[in-house]
């Protein structure tokens, strides 16, 4: 593919999104992920996705919900949308087409055929899907690399090289998350700075990993910018339940204790409305 095309995948249950982030990834596309409704359409605003995969059952607001948003949204309609719904009901495929969708799949979703349709909605030759396994092969590389120099206590590549790979975007998400991560687990205080960028990166995953990683260093002057992510209402729930771990790192739970009093209560709400109809 000589454009990387981005796809935007909206599921609340996190294994659903990494198993079709890491395959469309593997793919040689550019994917994004979102946990809820509400931070899907906040995505969509910022990043311009070519194309969208919405779940149906979600908490906050549902798939259909968020279709008939991006598609009277002009600055959003021209997005392509999938459904991959575990919905069986001949009259949600039917609802969801009314409203603009390109495709229904229903969960198990067969991940060749997924591919295969994305495709065609985004008029992609799959052969030319092969020419990104090189790049990929070369992601694997640098992510084992990393991993290497924390399981070694490679102290030359973990002060001089992890800045690297955390700032610089050509690298990609995989690789830029495991040198965030490897940060957190080697308590490496040197790119501070460099987390506290990330905190408010575009990519829901870095910022996650983020999170993460400051309250492994126990960093205090985080803690504005991680109070500010709890108060967010477009935030994702991923990263909502990184601060919140990251609060308790820091000790600060007394502090905002009407923030994770109003996350517990939000989570509460969202189990409930959880329901198959």
């Amino acid at each position: 593919m000589e454009k990387k095309y981005k796809i935007l995948v909206v599921d609340d249950q996190i294994y659903i999104r990494e198993i079709i982030k890491y395959t469309l990834e593997k793919n040689g596309f550019d994917v994004m992920a979102a946990d809820c409704g509400c931070a899907a359409i906040n995505m969509v605003k910022r990043l311009k996705p070519d194309l969208m995969l919405l779940d149906i059952m979600m908490p906050d607001m549902n798939g259909f919900e968020v279709l008939k948003h991006l598609k009277s949204d002009l600055d959003c309609n021209y997005i392509k949308v999938i459904m991959v719904t575990a919905k069986t009901q001949e009259t949600d495929k039917q609802t969801a087409i009314n409203l603009g969708a390109d495709l229904y799949l229903t969960k198990p979703v067969n991940m060749n055929l997924l591919i295969e349709k994305i495709c065609e909605l985004l008029k992609i030759n799959r052969a030319n899907l092969a020419n990104t396994h090189y790049n990929k092969s070369v992601e694997l590389s640098l992510i084992n690399r990393i991993r290497d120099a924390v399981k070694n206590n490679d102290k030359d590549f973990i002060e001089n090289k992890l800045g690297m790979f955390i700032s610089d975007k050509k690298y990609g998400s995989a690789v830029r998350c495991e040198a965030v991560i490897a940060v957190g687990s080697t308590k490496t205080k040197k790119y501070l700075k460099e987390l506290l960028e990330l905190l408010e990166d575009e990519d829901p995953m870095l910022r996650e990993k983020a999170v993460w990683a400051v309250g492994e260093l126990e960093e205090q002057r985080a803690y504005g910018k991680i109070c500010a992510i709890l108060r967010n209402q477009t935030e994702t729930i991923d990263v909502k339940m990184a601060a919140v771990l990251t609060i308790k790192q820091l000790g600060k739970e007394e502090e905002v204790k009407d923030l994770l009093d109003g996350f517990k209560k939000m989570m509460r709400e969202q189990r409930k409305k959880k329901k198959p109809t």
